[in-house]
């Protein structure tokens, strides 16, 4: 809906706080305590792999509005430069599970078998964890959790 001086402008603050980079930071310190090294370690590679399929792909599904201010700071120079999962907040992380599973994983990474279930556990456990402290509603948790058990 536009005014006689242009269109509406979206409010919004970038970058986010937390943004997504933070809260999976907080999720593999939360999460990885309790586990065995390894697992941990697996953990911490599907995270990393995760972020990088979003700070890839994730920009193609953003409004106009995100998109111009994205594009504000991934086109910026030096310390100002966000990528990005510096620049949006979790709400933005369900939203990518499909790309990540579905499409990074198995053409991009060509992972084998045993780091695809695993990313599948983690993107579980992820979306459970980002419910249970409110980073998330349950619609989009579910549609994770889904997400993780399709093949």
């Amino acid at each position: 809906m536009g005014s006689q001086h242009g269109p509406d402008i979206i409010k919004c603050s970038w970058p986010a706080r937390p943004n997504i980079e933070e809260v999976l930071q907080h999720f593999l310190e939360d999460r990885t305590e309790s586990l065995a090294p390894a697992t941990s370690r697996s953990y911490a590679g599907v995270i990393q792999l995760f972020t990088i399929s979003m700070n890839h792909y994730a920009y193609q599904a953003l409004s106009k509005a995100e998109e111009a201010a994205f594009h504000r700071f991934y086109d910026a120079r030096g310390d100002e430069h966000r990528e990005f999962c510096q620049v949006f907040g979790p709400q933005k992380i369900p939203q990518n599970v499909g790309e990540f599973l579905g499409y990074f994983m198995p053409r991009k990474v060509v992972s084998r078998k045993g780091l695809n279930q695993a990313a599948r556990v983690v993107i579980r456990r992820l979306a459970r964890w980002l419910y249970e402290r409110g980073h998330i509603d349950k619609e989009p948790a579910a549609d994770m959790i889904a997400h993780s058990k399709a093949r």
